[in-house]
């Protein structure tokens, strides 16, 4: 049996109504409960209050499009914690027009394609300090840790302008802990560093006030602000800490995916490895296969109706793109991974006004990551006797580890 092989006659509905993501038997294997939640269409659960769960990819389309109806602020009902990343600091995630709109005029110019593509030649030194560094010479190097977190945080940082001194609190910022050889520990919720973390990007961004004519995204952001896209210094605070927390860990989730996506298909690695070119369209499969966020989080603002679902007032609904990736009524045969297919219009980087900010930056940064990887180390394996185990939590997941024998 193939590992794209599904068994559609034995799918158990009741696990749609089990669905939390947040939840680690859901995150290490949410695909049995995707198929569950694509078979019974939108649904109304239980938890501390009722929730809307909606999942297929014309519902979930709809809901993210309609920013009026479905609230991107977390009003703080029951059971919606986890939801909270970013505890009532102002952010253009968690915002509705017209705030959102100001918020990500300030940082989309950064962040375009146009800069991201000029930024490559950069980005691709970076992985080769980082190569240099970490794997060569090495028999065996976990992809992870020393690859896919190493890339976007070395990245962010050259893009703010921090030392290489401070990339372990950086790497804390983006994925809550550091190296296994790093000389300190840190955990992203402990209340302790939460206070660090804050006193960090609060002074970084007084650094940068103090300066004039830089080109990191800090001092842009503040010209910006200082010409006619006023904002105020919390909420420039919590643009730097979305740009940071949201775009260092989903990078690297999609950079150690995309890797274990080709590698454990010796016939697609093969042919990766004769046309680069075909490091884009993996990344795009990737997104859309597995990506690093599976889950999106609104609250309806009036009662509303999405696929014949009935949903009252304030209630949170959990918009699952990862099922929506999966939904065989917009994707033909959804459970193969095939990097030829039409995926334009995959979700992995959401859809409507909140898409993702920064995904040309992590596409950017991940293909030229793994292009230069397989120009350097062409005859790359999964380590013999690893198997795949996720980090997680209620918007997406990750691999913990990904060892690969280099030679």
């Amino acid at each position: 049996m193939s590992i794209e092989s599904i068994q559609t006659d034995r799918i158990d509905l009741d696990l749609a109504y089990r669905f939390d993501f947040s939840e680690p038997a859901v995150y290490s294997d949410p695909f049995p409960y995707y198929r569950a939640l694509l078979a019974t269409g939108p649904i109304i659960v239980q938890r501390q209050i009722p929730w809307a769960i909606v999942s297929r990819y014309d519902d979930v389309v709809a809901v993210l499009r309609d920013h009026q109806r479905y609230s991107s602020v977390n009003p703080h009902l029951p059971g919606t914690e986890a939801y909270d990343a970013f505890h009532e600091i102002p952010v253009m995630t968690f915002s509705d027009e017209p705030d959102h709109a100001r918020l990500r005029r300030v940082a989309a110019p950064s962040l375009a394609l146009r800069r991201m593509e000029q930024m490559a030649p950069t980005f691709l030194a970076l992985v080769d300090e980082i190569l240099d560094e970490f794997w060569q010479g090495k028999p065996e190097v976990d992809a992870v840790c020393y690859l896919a977190q190493e890339v976007p945080i070395r990245a962010f940082a050259h893009l703010l302008a921090i030392p290489k001194s401070e990339c372990e609190t950086l790497r804390a910022l983006g994925v809550g802990k550091p190296r296994t050889d790093a000389p300190a520990a840190f955990s992203f919720y402990d209340p302790q560093f939460m206070q660090s973390r804050a006193e960090f990007i609060h002074k970084l961004v007084q650094m940068r006030k103090g300066e004039s004519g830089g080109q990191d995204l800090i001092s842009l952001a503040i010209a910006a602000h200082e010409k006619d896209e006023k904002i105020n210094d919390l909420e420039l605070f919590g643009m730097v800490m979305v740009l940071v927390t949201g775009g260092i860990g989903t990078t690297a989730d999609l950079i150690s995916g995309a890797l274990y996506q080709m590698l454990r298909r010796p016939e697609l690695y093969e042919e990766i490895r004769r046309d680069h070119t075909l490091v884009a369209p993996l990344l795009e499969e990737t997104l859309r296969y597995d990506g690093p966020i599976h889950t999106l989080f609104r609250v309806t603002t009036g009662e509303v109706e999405v696929g014949g679902l009935r949903i009252p007032p304030r209630t949170p609904v959990c918009v699952v793109n990862g099922a929506a990736d999966r939904d065989p009524r917009k994707f033909p045969e959804p459970e193969r991974f095939d990097i030829r297919r039409d995926n334009e219009d995959h979700l992995g980087f959401g859809e409507g006004i909140h898409f993702c900010i920064g995904a040309w930056a992590a596409r950017v940064e991940a293909r030229v990551a793994l292009q230069r990887v397989l120009e350097r180390f062409p005859r790359l394996r999964i380590a013999a006797g690893w198997t795949p185990r996720y980090n997680g939590n209620a918007f997406g997941r990750g691999l913990s580890t990904l060892p690969l024998v280099l030679g």
